[in-house]
């Protein structure tokens, strides 16, 4: 029975842990985030929803912005990459935008 209850309580810990690193995320970078869905973009902070591979190892995805709307929407985002800490944004294919950071 103590068994039963040390692994419903173990589960509970893990999954609200979970939950709250993904909330701190999307806080930390509310205002890209409120930007990308502003132009009806998917925003994500996993490197594997980027559309773009890195150029080295010592590159991680921030967060990435892809499927928007609107040609003038990625200089904004590029700039909202800094403002978040990133050291550099690609934004070359139209619709998608990856933020990086060494």
């Amino acid at each position: 029975m103590r068994v039963r209850i040390l692994m419903a309580l173990s589960v509970v810990v893990l999954a609200s842990v979970g939950i709250a690193t993904a909330a701190a995320a999307s806080k930390r970078y509310a205002a890209s985030q409120q930007l990308c869905a502003g132009v009806s973009g998917n925003f994500s902070t996993k490197a594997s929803s980027s559309f773009y591979a890195p150029l080295s190892k010592q590159q991680h995805v921030l967060w990435t912005c892809d499927s928007y709307s609107g040609s003038t929407a990625a200089p904004a985002l590029v700039q909202s990459c800094y403002s978040d800490g990133g050291q550099g944004a690609r934004s070359d294919a139209p619709g998608f935008v990856t933020c990086w950071k060494n």
